[in-house]
């Protein structure tokens, strides 16, 4: 199945409490995640805690976003909210790309649990706090939820059983109401889109939350190659889409895992299960840009690197890519061993790899919704298997 990770840079040990920045990304990074491990206990983590202490996360460019059980106080310390208050403290901070043009949020799962009969909490709760941003915009940004089909599972590479661990419900009446308003946002898992992830036949585990920012750009040729980029003004880059910012979690789509709606009388959001997430934007890596070099206005494109011939202002642009990372092949994108080495760009590209094929493609009239509770009868996978399993 199709897992992800997310990998720090390596952590260097303090030297003592007095030598450590506590005024960068970083040092947030590691208070959020201690009040996500000290919410464990003293019992279970304290030990761990204690150490984690000990280390620099100077070097450390994304945002901890964690979940613990519990009603927390919507006012008070940031870095101690946890769920979708914590990542709407954080998509605050986000400046988007293009503002005034339509971009799309995209909600991947492997489990949508109950979010209620009608669409309130998805539309009310979890919408306002996935759509802030730092910049006002005219244009309502889509919700797209990316859930395989019943076709996905059965040509999987475990087939069935692969749909053992991609849980909804749609039996009960409550969650036959649920399915029919949430099928609408609903796009399939192996999609035919021009950027290519390689993983239509390993079904999801992984759990992603993803703003792209359709733009005007330099688009890059379908076929990579040393083909340098051309100006195409006017056209929506969705072979190379541009990223707002990017968020691989353990939660998925619940109102257990992020939270209720908040508690008017006691200004509380309530979490039910641990749940851990880091969210990555442009921003985080400012610092590795040139400062002696003055910036200049300009409405669409991005110079690619240090090494690239178009002039552009200084920017971060972050890109997703596919099974193909056509910023390496192109050497545009910023090596790790850039961070901390205090080396810096004119233009700083990141890339972020998608786990599903983009742009994405929408359920047909004839597409099912995977449900595990549900008995598929004589339907039968690639292996010749039936589900529920018949043995």
């Amino acid at each position: 199945m199709t897992q992800g990770v997310w990998q720090s840079p390596r952590l260097p040990l303090l030297a003592d409490d007095t030598a450590e920045v506590r005024s960068d990304v970083g040092y947030d990074f590691k208070q959020s995640f201690l009040a996500y491990v000290d919410a464990y206990g003293k019992t279970r983590c304290g030990s761990l805690a204690q150490q984690l202490r000990k280390f620099d996360f100077q070097n450390v460019r994304a945002v901890f976003v964690g979940h613990v059980p519990g009603r927390h106080p919507v006012g008070g310390d940031l870095k101690k909210h946890f769920g979708w208050l914590r990542l709407k403290d954080a998509l605050a901070d986000v400046t988007l790309r293009n503002p005034d043009k339509q971009g799309e949020i995209v909600a991947q799962i492997s489990s949508i649990a109950s979010l209620g009969a009608t669409d309130a909490y998805l539309t009310k709760t979890i919408y306002p706090a996935l759509s802030t941003s730092s910049t006002s915009t005219s244009q309502e940004t889509p919700l797209r939820i990316v859930w395989p089909t019943v076709e996905d599972i059965r040509t999987s590479i475990n087939g069935f059983d692969s749909g053992s661990a991609v849980h909804t419900k749609g039996d009960k009446p409550a969650a036959v109401k649920q399915l029919a308003y949430i099928r609408s946002y609903m796009h399939t898992w192996s999609g035919t889109g021009d950027l290519d992830a390689g993983r239509r036949k390993a079904a999801p585990h992984i759990k992603t939350f993803t703003r792209f920012s359709y733009t005007t750009s330099y688009n890059l040729p379908p076929t990579i190659g040393k083909a340098k980029a051309k100006p195409d003004e006017g056209k929506y880059d969705k072979k190379h889409p541009y990223v707002d910012w990017s968020l691989l979690t353990s939660a998925n789509l619940s109102q257990q895992a992020w939270g209720a709606a908040v508690n008017a009388s006691e200004a509380t959001v309530r979490c039910c299960s641990y749940e851990a997430g880091v969210l990555i934007y442009p921003a985080l890596w400012n610092d590795l840009l040139d400062s002696t070099i003055s910036d200049q206005s300009s409405t669409s494109g991005s110079s690619l690197s240090s090494k690239g011939s178009i002039s552009k202002p200084r920017t971060v642009e972050m890109r997703a890519v596919g099974s193909s990372n056509y910023l390496e092949e192109e050497e545009l994108m910023t090596s790790l061993d850039a961070v901390g080495s205090g080396k810096q760009y004119k233009n700083v590209l990141v890339s972020v790899r998608l786990p599903y094929d983009y742009p994405l493609t929408k359920y047909s009239d004839d597409d099912m919704p995977w449900i595990a509770e549900k008995d598929y009868g004589e339907l039968r996978d690639w292996m010749g298997s039936q589900w529920p399993p018949r043995y």
